[in-house]
């Protein structure tokens, strides 16, 4: 318990995660029990190991509580409900509006590694912080957010009427459940969801903002790039498969983790001080990394063609929607965003785009409100040659970047993909993640323990 409460107070736990695990320890489960020997292990190993595990133990706590939640409202009823409604509403062709959820296991290793960022300037983390999905579905990211930190307030803005009623449910279920009792008794509890246009709404105080942004449109995409100016200094803007294109945000980090549909880019950003100062540490990482990499590299390392996504996917959308989707994506003006496949040269290790004709990310904007979207310019983002020859790369001076992504960079400019046409040839790889995506959707969280 004395360890535990270190741990959370240096913030590299969670006050949350704190609890959760203090709940094992007093039904003595076993695999609690068993890496408690850990901690008088060979100095080299031992505090690593034992941190690594403490992280997969509190996920798998938080999960279970998660699960049971949501054992109502699987992401199957979520994407149906989604789909009604935009049938109903002929809005079939709005690639934006198209469903998608993120994975618990990986979606928490973000979370934890952000929020690790925060507490390294301030131990114990801030428990003011707010906690913004935009776009937030059914409310998955925004329950997973608030059983696994510390945030004062988690809040998703919705859009489409029948996914915020069940987001509602969750709430409802959420409170009377008497879930919150077993949070941390002194860190905030509330979580809030809104049926609302996220561009009409006010979430310029969230200090973590989460957009997945997989099926998002340009314009759309161009007016959060422009939205999220006014977001505080420190402040992080996390999007999936697109990176914001802003002189106001640097990239800290660029990794591919599991997601429901399979692979997908997670970008972190942060929001640059007044003088364009980086605010916060140079490099965001779990304490001991151990947990991101079991995710990342189960889906670098096992190659699958992303074809095989977009069969398995698209089989819920009309052939002319998915051949709009096509027509979109070969036509891609990065305006605001930029894809993975602009920006392969800053990824840690190669990404791949996710194709988008399958039943992805969820949106708030739908065809009608799309025009005060469309002022924002749109048009590729500049590319300048460097590193060695055929390496083409974002400008850095129209794109800032962390202290830690210069360096990676600088790495990959000796011995990473060079040529637009290594790029092609990565992207066409088959990965096998599709297996650990599988696994993590049907709950066979206890691999990690192997």
């Amino acid at each position: 318990m004395v360890v535990l409460d270190f741990l959370s107070r240096d913030g590299i736990i969670s006050r949350n995660a704190q609890s959760l695990l203090k709940e094992l320890v007093l039904v003595n489960d076993p695999n609690m029990m068993s890496i408690l020997p850990m901690i008088e292990g060979p100095e080299s190993n031992s505090e690593k190991g034992f941190i690594s595990k403490l992280y997969q133990l509190a996920d798998r706590k938080a999960s279970e509580e998660f699960d049971r939640l949501f054992e109502d409202c699987s992401i199957e009823v979520a994407k149906s409900a989604s789909k009604g409604e935009r049938a109903d509403k002929e809005l079939t062709k709005e690639r934006s509006l198209i469903y998608g959820e993120v994975e618990f296991d990986s979606f928490a290793v973000v979370l934890r590694k952000i929020c690790s960022g925060f507490s390294k300037d301030m131990a114990p983390m801030d428990r003011n912080k707010v906690f913004y999905d935009i776009g937030s579905g059914s409310g998955r990211a925004v329950m997973i957010a608030r059983m696994t930190q510390d945030f004062k307030t988690c809040v998703g803005i919705e859009l489409m009427e029948n996914l915020a009623a069940l987001a509602d449910n969750i709430k409802e279920k959420y409170v009377a459940g008497n879930y919150s009792e077993k949070l941390y008794e002194t860190v905030g509890k509330d979580v809030e969801f809104h049926q609302a246009d996220f561009l009409k709404f006010d979430w310029s105080d969230g200090d973590l903002v989460f957009a997945n942004s997989t099926c998002f449109t340009d314009e759309l995409t161009a007016a959060i790039a422009e939205r999220s100016k006014g977001m505080k200094a420190g402040s992080y803007l996390v999007t999936f498969t697109k990176g914001i294109i802003s002189d106001a945000f640097e990239l800290v980090e660029k990794k591919r983790y599991v997601m429901s549909w399979g692979p997908a880019t997670v970008f972190i950003h942060r929001r640059l001080g007044r003088n364009g100062e980086s605010v916060g540490p140079s490099d965001l990482k779990d304490w001991t990394d151990e947990g991101e990499k079991e995710i990342h590299e189960a889906v670098v390392e096992e190659d699958e063609d992303e074809d095989d996504y977009e069969d398995e996917y698209s089989s819920g959308e009309s052939e002319e929607e998915s051949e709009d989707e096509d027509a979109d994506e070969e036509d891609d003006t990065g305006s605001g965003f930029y894809s993975e496949s602009q920006a392969s040269n800053y990824v840690i290790t190669p990404a791949t785009s996710v194709n988008s004709s399958f039943e992805c990310a969820d949106s708030s904007a739908p065809n009608t409100p799309m025009s005060h979207a469309s002022s924002v310019s749109s048009g590729r983002p500049p590319r300048v040659e460097t590193g060695s020859p055929g390496l083409r790369v974002q400008n850095p001076s129209n794109f800032p970047l962390s202290p830690g992504m210069r360096r990676v960079h600088a790495e990959e400019s000796l011995g990473g993909i060079t040529s637009p046409k290594d790029t092609m040839l990565m992207q066409r790889k088959r990965m096998r993640g599709k297996k650990m995506a599988e696994a993590a959707r049907s709950g066979e969280r206890s691999k990690l323990f192997n």
